[in-house]
């Protein structure tokens, strides 16, 4: 299916149905609607041949670069004035695999904040200056280790945990997106946390 939707829990309670587009009944498409529990609801948009649903692809799932907005940090200049703590982030991003790392793909530019400095065993944070909230999403690039409080990148308003995301046990980068709509005008802090030391200890992060 791809990884796309809501990832921190089961899926359940699936509901499959058609629906006309623009009220055009010869021209259809069908919706799966299904819960994450322990209730919260998605929706995804697609093609169903009477066996399969084949979900369509999200605008930015192939997109090299993403609708004008305001870029936080894409790492082709360092670190700037975001701030790392022990050795997982090393000195400066990283231009590709580090030693012994596999190879990493879906990053944009030459560079890409990469924990993976000194191997899996390193731990570390990299945490980004405080800033306002002014649109309605924050979207990221991510990749490396599936371990949600091990390896994530998270949001901070007013120094309360509003969203949490980690990779999904591969290092291709892909698009990840928060809806920040609700919090317009606030203050924020994005954190980029690797306290793994076994397989998979590490996060790949690019284009805030």
């Amino acid at each position: 299916f791809g990884d796309v939707g809501l990832l921190s829990g089961v899926w359940e309670c699936p509901d499959l149905f058609e629906l006309p587009v623009d009220g055009d009944t010869s021209n259809t498409k069908w919706v799966l609607q299904v819960d994450v529990a322990p209730g919260t609801p998605q929706y995804f948009i697609g093609d169903f041949d009477g066996t399969a649903f084949i979900a369509d692809k999200f605008p930015t799932e192939n997109a090299n670069t993403l609708p004008q907005g305001v870029i936080l940090q894409d790492f082709e200049n360092g670190y700037g004035n975001w701030t790392t703590t022990g050795t997982a982030f090393g000195t400066a991003p990283a231009n590709g695999a580090l030693p012994n790392q596999l190879p990493v793909s879906g990053y944009l530019g030459d560079a890409f904040a990469n924990s993976y400095h000194n191997g899996d065993a390193s731990i570390g944070t990299l945490t980004s200056p405080t800033f306002t909230i002014s649109n309605n999403y924050i979207n990221f690039k991510i990749g490396g280790g599936n371990h949600i409080n091990e390896t994530y990148i998270r949001l901070l308003i007013n120094g309360n945990e509003v969203h949490k995301t980690t990779g999904s046990d591969d290092e291709n980068l892909v698009w990840k997106s928060w809806n920040v709509n609700n919090y317009i005008g606030q203050n924020a802090v994005i954190e980029i946390v690797d306290n793994r030391t076994g397989s998979w200890g590490h996060l790949n992060i690019d284009h805030i």
